[in-house]
């Protein structure tokens, strides 16, 4: 598979359409370990938010800290985004969802 630099540039557009976004605390949420590495890894040249995910178990990574002003969903349905946001954020939550761009060679 392939297409990590196209979802992690696809995030980078979201996060810099944020208004305020140098002043906001942002999480990014990712389905599975491989999008959060991604993102992790890749999105360091974009100096990008934290991305975590509670697939296997890359949850004991951790997030940096317990609140967030904004979450970013990846690829997320809205039933789990509406359960994310009862779990993560007594704060206003806004939902970004990002498309999926792996494509199999």
């Amino acid at each position: 598979m392939h297409g990590w630099e196209e979802l992690v540039e696809s995030v980078k557009k979201v996060v810099d359409g944020i208004p305020g976004k140098d002043t906001l605390s942002i999480l990014i949420v990712a389905n599975n370990y491989g999008e959060a590495s991604a993102i992790n890894v890749i999105g360091r040249k974009y100096n990008l938010p934290w991305c975590a995910t509670e697939h296997n178990s890359y949850w004991l990574w951790g997030i940096p800290k317990d609140n967030y002003d904004v979450y970013i969903s990846i690829g997320d349905s809205e039933e789990d985004v509406k359960t994310m946001q009862l779990i993560l954020s007594s704060k206003e939550f806004i939902l970004r969802v990002i498309q999926r761009h792996m494509r199999i060679t």
